[in-house]
């Protein structure tokens, strides 16, 4: 099949690919983006995912390979480059992650078993003064602040942010640390692997 790339990451998409897991002994998803070439015309530009599936008696795996950006000049070769990781539905919450190699499989795996507390679990129930903002749609990164940047009108008149969500702590302490994780590598490493090639 060819799908849009949200069949690996969406919620909407979640019993789609529960029937892929469980109807498939194995399955291989292709990431492919968009931008500095795409997959099948230029006009389109669309993001693409490639899912070939077997039906058999084996055991159940999952592979993947990292998310496929490529100049047109190396579109012959595009296909022979592709690197196969396997991965575990279940470690990624049922999503289908762009990993490229056993090493980072293996690390955010160990990651995600072994956390006893999440972000999630440190935010306030009602409002604080610990706040962080982040920018609800992201495209090109993900936006974390401790302050809304300034938003203008067409006359340069200052306007109220509309664009921005807010999460609360309890403590300064805890605030920090979020901000620290939320702008940092790991969190850009795991939307590099999950979410669409917005980037």
């Amino acid at each position: 099949m060819i799908v849009p790339p949200s069949i690996g990451f969406s919620r909407d998409f979640d019993t789609c690919r529960q029937l892929l897991f469980q109807g498939y002994s194995q399955n291989w998803f292709s990431s492919f983006g968009r931008i500095p070439s795409a997959l099948f015309s230029f006009d389109v530009r669309v993001r693409n995912v490639i899912h070939l599936a077997h039906k058999g008696a084996w055991r159940h795996v999952q592979m993947t390979p990292r998310l496929h950006r490529w100049f047109d000049i190396a579109r012959p070769h595009l296909f022979d480059q592709i690197q196969y990781t396997a991965f575990r539905p279940e470690v990624w919450a049922g999503r289908i992650p762009k990993i490229n190699t056993t090493r980072i499989a293996q690390t955010f795996a160990r990651l995600f078993s072994s956390a006893s507390a999440r972000v999630e679990t440190q935010t306030a129930r009602l409002s604080t003064r610990h706040v962080l903002y982040f920018r609800k749609t992201a495209y090109n990164w993900l936006n974390f602040c401790r302050r809304h940047p300034p938003s203008y009108d067409l006359r340069g008149k200052a306007i109220p942010q509309t664009e921005f969500g807010q999460v609360y702590f309890d403590h300064e302490e805890t605030l920090q640390l979020a901000m620290l994780l939320a702008n940092g590598k790991l969190v850009l490493l795991y939307w590099l692997m999950v979410p669409d090639d917005s980037m």
